[in-house]
């Protein structure tokens, strides 16, 4: 077995066992709070009362100072309320009194611990004659009741821990029977199968109903299986082979590889969205290659198709990776600049275009053949906001610069 995977039967265990843990655990958080909130709130109002009942009868003795007065008054209170410490403080905060109850034993050190962690430190009352005070007492307690409620609460929680796991095993083995042993019998099959190749295995009858339809509805596949998946698998990869080469055929130019006037149309399409969703501009090439059909008539179409091919490969390389190149048909190409900052950067491609195309073509007879081209470009969305509009604008300004002179180039002018 991998590792992270397990048995069902382990993770229908620990399933129980996760549920009965989750249970006891949401249980025993909520109990728990409650209890230590109401004892906390008892014991803060226990030593309340308490500080409140000295400051009553020591104010005598605290008026005149008599400190043996007062530990007559402090030793049983600390012994009846289990106090831990008693401190008393004259008007002016200096400490008259303090007495620290011994610990009875390591269980009395325990409780003052747990006292000092979840109870009030120290509770103080005010000891005044009238309006005029005297003092105040401060009692701390020793955290006795607090720790034997906390162990009652601790034996109660183990016990349902106990509880939970004699349910959880008991259940965990009923539904082994019930849900395991039969899901093992069906991988068991599957392993055999996948092994042996034995399609003539069927699956066994479960007393769940569940899980004996799925064993009814793999019999019924093992009976189809063996007769068509070899038949399923050639033809899908027939139909896989096919449609690649139908949507390579159907989108590229067969002669130069290059995306045609449909797939630059598709892409188009997509270019100007994210232009629009983004805010980002975007530039439109249309090259027309000059004197095409003349070297096609008089040098043949051999000829005219290398010279169409050198040129796709040229201009593909002379452009970025965003960018795209098409041929539109005959001897026009567009390129699609995506994405461009300002008009600079067409120009900065029109003039690594034209470095490209520098170097002459060389003919099997060593003949040279220049690749002289016109360039129109246009700008979106400055010179058109839609695929129609902006093609059309990069083939007038093309036209343009032709009419002054071939082998140039131009972008498109509004004003033209």
């Amino acid at each position: 077995m991998k590792p992270g995977r397990h048995h069902i039967a382990t993770l229908v265990r620990n399933g129980q066992w996760r549920s009965a843990l989750v249970a006891l655990g949401c249980a025993s958080a909520l109990m728990g709070g409650v209890t230590l909130y109401h004892l906390q709130q008892q014991a803060s109002h226990a030593l309340a009362l308490a500080a409140r009942s000295l400051a009553y009868a020591g104010e005598p003795a605290l008026r005149f100072k008599d400190v043996d007065a007062l530990m007559e008054l402090v030793k049983p209170l600390a012994d009846s309320e289990r106090l831990a410490t008693v401190e008393v403080l004259d008007r002016h905060g200096a400490l008259l009194l303090r007495y620290e109850r011994p610990a009875a034993g390591r269980r009395d050190a325990l409780a003052r611990r747990v006292a000092g962690w979840l109870l009030p430190m120290t509770v103080s009352a005010p000891v005044a004659a009238g309006a005029r005070p005297l003092g105040e007492v401060r009692l701390g307690a020793d955290g006795r009741v607090l720790l034997d409620s906390l162990a009652g609460l601790l034996a109660a929680l183990l016990s349902s821990l106990a509880l939970s796991a004699v349910a959880a095993w008991w259940w965990s083995r009923r539904l082994a029977r019930q849900i395991v042993d039969p899901v093992y019998a069906l991988v068991r099959l599957t392993k055999e199968l996948r092994r042996h190749r034995r399609f003539d295995a069927r699956a066994d009858v479960s007393a769940v109903h569940e899980i004996n339809t799925l064993a009814a509805d793999f019999n019924d596949l093992l009976a189809e299986l063996q007769s068509h998946q070899h038949e399923i698998a050639e033809r899908h990869e027939e139909l896989s082979s096919a449609n690649r080469r139908l949507r390579h055929t159907s989108l590229h130019d067969g002669l130069t590889g290059l995306p045609n006037r449909r797939y630059l149309a598709e892409h188009l399409r997509e270019a100007l969205a994210r232009c629009r969703r983004l805010g980002e501009r975007a530039a439109v090439l249309f090259i027309d290659m000059d004197r095409f059909k003349q070297v096609n008539d008089s040098m043949g179409h051999a000829v005219g198709d290398a010279l169409l091919e050198v040129l796709a490969q040229r201009l593909r390389a002379a452009v970025r990776e965003t960018d795209f190149v098409a041929r539109q048909g005959g001897d026009e190409f567009v390129v699609l600049l995506y994405p461009i900052g300002e008009p600079a950067d067409v120009l900065s491609s029109i003039a690594r275009i034209r470095q490209s195309l520098s170097e002459p073509l060389r003919l099997g007879d060593g003949q040279l053949l220049p690749l002289e081209v016109t360039i129109g470009g246009a700008i979106y969305p400055d010179h058109g906001d839609s695929i129609e509009a902006l093609v059309s604008s990069a083939d007038s300004a093309m036209y343009v610069a032709k009419s002054r002179a071939r082998g140039s180039d131009a972008l498109f002018q509004p004003s033209l």
